[in-house]
């Protein structure tokens, strides 16, 4: 159930959706369901050809991602949700169609967003339990970890941050990581280091005995997740997205926005100007303001 606009539609309103079928290594096929059980269901195969030998599995769900409306008609039957139609290239304008399902334009929007994350678990549980009934959890580190802050305009809620996808507040940058690896990491332990996703790959390669490259931004965060060493954390991190920009080092942020046009057409309120934020007092949201950009 994954939707894709037609491809002339996508040049002319500058959207990243277009239809074609899924990639399968090399060849373009056509699959019936849902992407994200459809996902879940290929990792698993994947895993059970591989299990008696060392494995990597990258695992990148689309959910919940942009169009949000489409879940299984038992699941809309079931919560009672009338749900959003599907787009179709001869029938319908695109961006009005897009317009229309996209805060605040859609009433059941939250409630669609949050089934996507209902399917989103229930996948991540399937793995669980399949690498316990397989007998691989001990000897599997796993990596859980956002790309990026929820998108207000599709119904996500980033509070108490301020932003969202799209920008360099804390709701477009500040995301949940969780590593698990029994018997070589804590368990239920909450750490506020200053981390990135860059740490997961000097820290899986460390995992597998393996030495990461010289030249990597990221840390091996093994020491810190085993609680031999709490210290590490990275001096400063660094953004830069061409019309903002933002540096922290410990609970100081600097961040700049020379434009918020781009901000405007994702719904966004973003501030033109130099801030500067303590983060431990004020998480992204006020700042003292230091300098200023000319609106572009």
């Amino acid at each position: 159930m994954a939707f894709l606009a037609r491809r002339d539609e996508y040049q002319k309103s500058g959207n990243s959706l277009y239809q074609g079928g899924m990639w399968d290594n090399k060849e373009k096929v056509d699959v019936e369901g849902q992407s994200t059980e459809i996902f879940g269901e290929r990792a698993r195969s994947f895993m059970k050809e591989n299990r008696d030998t060392p494995f990597y599995l990258h695992l990148s769900f689309n959910a919940v991602h942009n169009i949000t409306h489409q879940l299984p008609l038992e699941y809309l039957k079931e919560k009672k949700l009338k749900g959003y139609y599907d787009y179709d290239p001869a029938v319908h304008d695109y961006m009005s169609w897009y317009i229309g399902s996209r805060r605040p334009h859609n009433p059941e929007g939250r409630a669609l967003y949050l089934g996507q994350l209902y399917y989103l678990d229930k996948e991540i549980v399937r793995l669980l339990d399949f690498l316990e009934e397989e007998g691989l959890r001990e000897n599997t580190l796993i990596a859980y970890v956002s790309d990026n802050g929820g998108c207000t305009a599709i119904y996500s809620n980033n509070e108490p941050l301020r932003g969202s996808k799209y920008t360099l507040y804390e709701g477009g940058i500040r995301v949940p990581m969780i590593i698990s690896w029994p018997g070589h990491t804590e368990t239920g332990v909450e750490l506020d280091n200053i981390v990135s996703a860059m740490d997961i790959f000097p820290t899986v390669c460390t995992a597998a005995s393996i030495n990461s490259p010289d030249k990597v931004d990221g840390i091996n965060l093994l020491p810190l997740l085993n609680g031999s060493d709490q210290s590490i954390e990275h001096k400063f991190l660094a953004w830069d997205i061409g019309f903002e920009t933002a540096v922290r080092k410990g609970n100081w942020k600097l961040k700049t926005a020379t434009t918020n046009a781009h901000a405007q057409r994702q719904q966004l309120d973003v501030r033109v100007g130099e801030f500067l934020y303590n983060l431990e007092n004020d998480p992204g949201k006020t700042g003292l303001r230091i300098g200023s950009h000319r609106r572009c």
